[in-house]
């Protein structure tokens, strides 16, 4: 997120009201402290350093492993040093102390952050969790770990591409096949500038 701050800030000064789009696998789950950062811009770090000692080196994957769990589906392998799955390190953005009130006497707490506003392109593909149910399909892993985020104050969603479903895929077991050359599937956004400056 800094890098991408860095290069807003930098490069595309001039360009203010340009539209900002980041995809690919990030290697993490909806439910995960990872997905919160990028699209709320916020999380408590105590929370963060918690989720990055439970999950090890992928907190953002495993922070789904309750509901996959719940499925009696067995968990997926590590995936250190793709995507998110390398450690997220809180010094590569902004500490800010907040004080809450309430409590005994109210508490400050430290948030890791970030200035960039994204939401994701599939954010409202389904009706119980919002993101895919999947976009990594084997036999011993099926959950959502790739996204299309964008700057929702610049840019419209114009239409996204359907996914397979689970039914498609169930005689399959599993991908890569020869229809599916790869184990996740592509996503796929249209965008429109939503800035008069565009139009």
């Amino acid at each position: 997120m800094s890098a991408i701050a860095t290069l807003v800030k930098e490069e595309l000064k001039e360009w203010k009201e340009c539209g900002v789009v980041v995809c690919g696998d990030f290697n993490m789950c909806p439910e995960g402290v990872v997905y919160e950062y990028i699209t709320k811009g916020c999380v408590e770090e105590e929370r963060w350093r918690a989720a990055l000692r439970e999950g090890e080196s992928n907190p953002g994957r495993n922070a789904s492993k309750e509901r996959t769990a719940a499925k009696s589906a067995p968990r997926g392998r590590g995936r250190g040093g793709r995507g998110g799955g390398s450690k997220p390190a809180p010094q590569h953005t902004q500490h800010k102390g907040n004080n809450e009130s309430g409590g005994e006497g109210g508490r400050t707490t430290v948030s890791v952050e970030h200035q960039l506003k994204f939401r994701s392109g599939y954010d409202s593909y389904t009706s119980d969790r919002g993101e895919p149910h999947f976009t990594n399909y084997t036999e011993d892993f099926k959950d959502c770990l790739d996204y299309i985020f964008y700057s929702p104050d610049c840019l419209r969603l114009v239409q996204r591409m359907r996914l397979p479903s689970d039914g498609a895929l169930q005689d399959l077991k599993s991908i890569p096949n020869g229809a599916h050359p790869s184990d996740h599937l592509p996503l796929m956004c249209s965008f429109r500038q939503s800035s008069d400056k565009f139009k």
